[in-house]
């Protein structure tokens, strides 16, 4: 566990290297507000929902790659128990980001996101989805949709190889 602030340093990036991503952060920033008033297309939602499938599982070490999230949507799960879990886990992924965009939709729904109802609902609506066999922790805990758990976690590094 990191309990002191130098376990975290470097916290910011050096002066020589902090002036190019302000500016690249300022035109982002710009470029953002210009976008803010346009609707996204359905079409680019849905590549865009795979693909945080893709990102966000990957982080936690779910990883699954596009073509298998494509094969997924098409409910072609693999053979590969393993696979097919992080397979379904992408699916409900997908499926849990498009209901909860019109459940916190708006200024008063994403302001709604910053509390522990809203953490716990986006968590049930996750991994309500997906079947008995698939709640479970590789320390054989079982996940309940919905519930904070009660005791203190630890992320395990993993080293991901493209």
């Amino acid at each position: 566990m990191y309990t002191e602030p130098h376990q975290f340093e470097p916290l910011l990036p050096s002066d020589a290297r902090i002036a190019p991503l302000l500016t690249k952060a300022h035109d982002l920033s710009r470029l953002a507000t210009l976008l803010s008033g346009t609707r996204v297309p359905p079409e680019l939602r849905t590549l865009l929902r795979s693909m945080n499938s893709y990102y966000t599982n990957r982080i936690e070490g779910q990883h699954t790659r596009p073509h298998e999230i494509e094969q997924a949507l098409r409910q072609d799960f693999s053979k590969d128990a393993a696979l097919a879990a992080k397979q379904r886990l992408a699916v409900a992924h997908i499926e849990a980001e498009a209901a909860l965009e019109q459940r916190y939709k708006g200024q008063e729904g994403a302001l709604a996101l910053y509390s522990v109802d809203a953490v716990q609902d986006m968590h049930r609506e996750l991994f309500g989805r997906l079947p008995a066999s698939d709640l479970c922790t590789p320390e054989n805990e079982a996940i309940v949709p919905g519930e904070l758990r009660l005791r203190e976690v630890r992320q395990r590094r993993q080293v991901h190889h493209a």
